[in-house]
Order: C-alpha cells, then structure tokens, then sequence
C-alpha cells in the first residue's frame, strides 16, 4: 500500500512541477532515475509515462500517461 502511495505522490509532484512552470517537452522525454528511492520514472515522446522501482525486495510497476499543456 505504501508503494501505490509514493507512486502517486510521484506523480503528483510531476503534475505539481507543470503548473509551476513552462515544460520543455524535449527535455522531459526520457528516463529519471532517483537512486536514494530506488524507482525510475519514463516519459515516452506518445505521452506514456512508467513508473518502476523495488522497496525492500517488493517490486512495483505503474503505467499512465501525461499531457503538457
């Protein structure tokens, strides 16, 4: 349950970030990786995003998509 949490915290704070700024759509298209948390976010060119990590030895994976405006 913590894990469906942080992930939708995650994605959260990704939409928080789009409404405090301009996006470069260019620049968001990729992979980011945060090594403290041990999860990656993907954001594909067709407005997919992915969301994998592991907490503990539980593995997670969660799938959307995103629209920059």
């Amino acid at each position: 349950m913590r894990i469906l949490v942080a992930v939708g915290l995650t994605l959260g704070m990704t939409g928080a970030v789009a409404l405090a700024e301009d996006i470069d759509i260019k620049k968001l298209i990729g992979t980011w990786k945060h090594e403290k948390e041990k999860f990656e976010i993907t954001f594909a060119k067709e407005g997919k995003v992915s969301v994998t990590g592991t907490k503990g030895e539980e593995k997670f994976t969660a799938k959307g998509t995103y629209k920059v405006e």
